[in-house]
């Protein structure tokens, strides 16, 4: 069955203590599961529509307890297993005035960081109706910006409706190089709650809330950006297609269905 969102995106082991206790102190911690993209697709699915997550994890017990919680929710898993590498996990504190909520991250080397787009079901990307990653994922490598990127382009080329949570979390990149990955995305992908705003309007409004921008290049470099909405537009006019719409899952036509088998 071809799912009508596919999601891309590490989920990591979710551990906290009992709230009001501290890591150092507690003597059991509660075990869930936690991503951006992965919390997309469960979101939907509890919505009635068919979803899916792509991935890579480990073939461990670790791993496997992602892939089963997701099925709990109705989200199918699409899944290149790993022998050798590792699942990423997070410790959350909750907080407690005054005390701030504190995360401690354990996510180095996890299986997600080398996934490479020949290691992935394309083709559910191709099929869906859409296609959904946020900023988290290519902050994570070097590999998984330029999968990123292709998934995205992928989807685009197949007429799969493409959108993109920018999430900027300054733990995992700098603004530069943030910036430089949003600005050369597809022009036709729409940034989550963005419907009617161009991509540069979007960066400039989160950039400026984040750090003082180089102003004179990073001016000129916006200015010289194409617009989303126009970049959108344009392409509809020369296919003759609707898609832009506000539709949340728009119905693709004239794309054969090649259903993906889960890994």
């Amino acid at each position: 069955m071809t799912a009508e969102l596919v999601t891309f995106g590490e989920t990591m082991i979710r551990l906290s203590p009992p709230e009001g206790e501290r890591i150092e102190t507690a003597q059991s911690l509660e075990f869930r599961t936690a991503g951006a993209e992965s919390n997309v697709a469960v979101a939907a699915s509890r919505l009635g529509c068919s979803a899916a997550w792509l991935s890579k994890l480990p073939d461990s017990p670790l791993g496997r307890r992602v892939t089963t919680e997701l099925r709990t929710h109705g989200v199918e898993p699409y899944v290149r297993w790993d022998d050798d590498a590792r699942q990423g996990a997070y410790y959350i504190e909750q907080g407690r005035s005054p005390r701030p909520t504190n995360v401690i991250y354990d996510r180095a080397d996890a299986a997600v960081t080398t996934a490479r787009p020949d290691e992935l079901a394309v083709e559910a990307v191709e099929d869906a109706a859409v296609f959904y990653t946020s900023g988290i994922t290519p902050a994570l490598s070097e590999t998984l910006r330029e999968t990123t990127g292709e998934l995205l382009q992928t989807a685009t080329e197949a007429g799969t409706t493409t959108a993109f949570d920018l999430n900027y979390r300054s733990k995992l990149w700098s603004p530069s190089d943030a910036r430089s990955f949003f600005l050369r995305r597809p022009p036709e992908t729409r940034l989550s709650g963005q419907s009617s705003r161009s991509m540069n309007e979007s960066i400039t409004r989160i950039s400026s809330s984040l750090i003082a921008w180089p102003s004179p290049s990073y001016s000129r470099l916006v200015a010289s950006a194409p617009s989303a909405e126009k970049a959108r537009a344009d392409a509809s006019t020369r296919s003759g297609s609707t898609r832009g719409s506000s539709r949340p899952l728009p119905k693709k036509t004239g794309v054969p269905s090649r259903s993906a088998s889960p890994t």
